[in-house]
């Protein structure tokens, strides 16, 4: 695998400003009044690991957001609003995370979340969001945060991280082609609602 296959996996610029134009489209989706784009502004809360074993991960969140709302607003903004951002240090703690979130929905008034770096923070922050009604975007691979445990889906509730089956569909014809003996065993349980036990064994 080249190194330009391997660095079209991580988000570039382009995949950011999409997330977050999405994220803000999504408050239409939402069927409620906004907040401060009412005034005429939109306001992200962001949930990151400022401090916390995950810390690196919240700074690169941080640095992500300012230049994604520095291009946003340059360009004129989205639809004409200035966009802003809240940060919250999650501490990559569910409780923390929970906390953080009700005061930036309560307190501070964002229109939508984004954010998190795993999935105990959050699981922590998807029923803060859909209590207050408002769209959470997070980070974290795993497509089952999306889905309820009825098997339906949770509508205010966003992942853009690669799901398992799309990082399969890369890294199987490469470790087929490096012609490399692996055996691979992995049991994990996504978030209570989904549950894969992969085995592979290339020859």
């Amino acid at each position: 695998m080249s190194e330009t296959a391997i660095s079209r996996s991580f988000p570039d610029r382009r995949s950011v400003l999409k997330q977050i134009s999405l994220g803000i489209g999504a408050l239409t989706l939402a069927g409620r009044p906004a907040s401060a784009a009412e005034e005429g502004e939109v306001k992200i809360g962001l949930l990151a690991p400022i401090t916390g074993p995950l810390a690196p991960y919240g700074d690169a969140l941080k640095k992500g957001m300012e230049c994604a709302v520095n291009l946003i607003n340059a360009d004129g903004g989205f639809g004409g609003r200035k966009v802003s951002f809240v940060l919250a240090d999650d501490q990559t703690d569910p409780k923390a995370a929970a906390t953080q979130a009700r005061k930036l929905l309560i307190e501070d008034r964002v229109d939508l979340l984004m954010g998190t770096t795993s999935s105990a923070t959050t699981l922590a922050v998807i029923p803060q969001a859909e209590a207050a009604k408002k769209p959470f975007f997070y980070v974290v691979e795993g497509e089952e945060k999306t889905c309820n445990k009825s098997g339906g889906t949770r509508p205010l509730i966003f992942g853009n991280g690669e799901t398992p089956e799309q990082k399969m569909d890369k890294f199987v014809p490469y470790m087929l082609r490096c012609g490399r003996h692996l055996y691979r065993s992995c049991r994990h349980r996504w978030g209570g609602t989904r549950e894969a036990d992969w085995r592979i064994r290339l020859a």
